[in-house]
C-alpha cells in the first residue's frame, strides 16, 4: 500500500481505518472531502471524540448535479454504499445518531465549503 494520506475507499486503502489508525487523542485535524454523514461520524466516534479540532473542506459531489441538475427532486433515496447496505438497527437509530454527530460538529469542527463552477 501506498504512503500517501490520499484515501479512495479502494485501491488506496479506506479513509476509516486511516483516521482510526493514524488519529492520536487532542490532534487538530483538516479533512477534504466531498462525503461525510452521521453514520461514518458513528463509525469513528471513538476517534473523532478524542481530538480537539477538525477543520473540514467540503466539495460537492458531482454525483449531486447528474442526480438532479437543477437540484429540484427532494426525494430521499436508499442509503448504500459501494459493498454494504447500512443495517435497518442503525436505520432506526438515526435521529440519536444524527444528533450526537450534530453536537459533535459544534463542538469541534470548522467546515468550509467548496463548489466548484
Amino acid at each position: 500500500m501506498t504512503q500517501s494520506s490520499i484515501r479512495d475507499n479502494h485501491s488506496r486503502g479506506t479513509a476509516g481505518d486511516f483516521i482510526s489508525s493514524q488519529t492520536k487523542p487532542g490532534a487538530d485535524l483538516s479533512f477534504v472531502s466531498a462525503y461525510f454523514n452521521y453514520f461514518a461520524h458513528a463509525k469513528l466516534k471513538n476517534v473523532l471524540n478524542q481530538i480537539a479540532h477538525l477543520r473540514f473542506l467540503f466539495g460537492e459531489p458531482k454525483f449531486l448535479q447528474k442526480i438532479d441538475p437543477n437540484k429540484t427532486n427532494s426525494k430521499a433515496f436508499k442509503i448504500t454504499d459501494d459493498e454494504l447496505t447500512i443495517p435497518i438497527e442503525d436505520r432506526l437509530q438515526q435521529k440519536a445518531i444524527a444528533r450526537e454527530c450534530c453536537d459533535w460538529i459544534r463542538e469541534k469542527v470548522e467546515i468550509r465549503s467548496l463548489v466548484e463552477p
